[in-house]
């Protein structure tokens, strides 16, 4: 899944956080996240986050292939990074409070549909550290 610009931006700061890094590891890390980005993105929002002066980036030599850019995050990009890390959580509690909301229409669902299974769906919410499992049926949303 492709994050937002803003998403983008913020886990580009994050691994940098922990460390210089080169583009492609970067994608490789954010491959393990299961977001799938064009790498001309990842450096095209590299070279963004670099003009605002959040990013810092030499070019290094490579024992294999050409040279490469390192990239490092500076002190404003630690900054930005804090106030990204905020709005997110912002979301997330958004989100959070919108999934608790909305579980009763979940239930009222399944329970129209007992009995019929073949006519059910499976929706999954995910939680914490759980994920909730119940099963309602297609027709009870319209």
């Amino acid at each position: 899944m492709a994050p937002s610009v803003e998403l983008l931006t913020a886990w580009l700061l994050l691994l940098l956080y922990s460390g210089a890094s080169h583009g492609y590891e970067m994608a490789r890390r954010l491959q393990a996240h299961r977001m799938t980005i064009d790498s001309p993105y990842i450096y095209r929002t590299l070279r963004k986050l670099e003009h605002q002066g959040c990013v810092e980036s030499d070019w290094t030599n490579s024992a294999v292939g050409p040279r490469r850019r390192l990239y490092r995050i500076t002190v404003r990009g630690r900054r930005r990074l804090l106030e990204s890390i905020e709005r997110i959580a912002a979301v997330r509690d958004l989100h959070d409070a919108f999934l608790r909301e909305q579980e009763h229409v979940i239930e009222e669902a399944a329970r129209a549909t007992a009995g019929s299974s073949a006519a059910a769906a499976s929706f999954t919410c995910t939680r914490g550290s759980g994920t909730e499992t119940t099963r309602a049926s297609a027709r009870s949303f319209g």
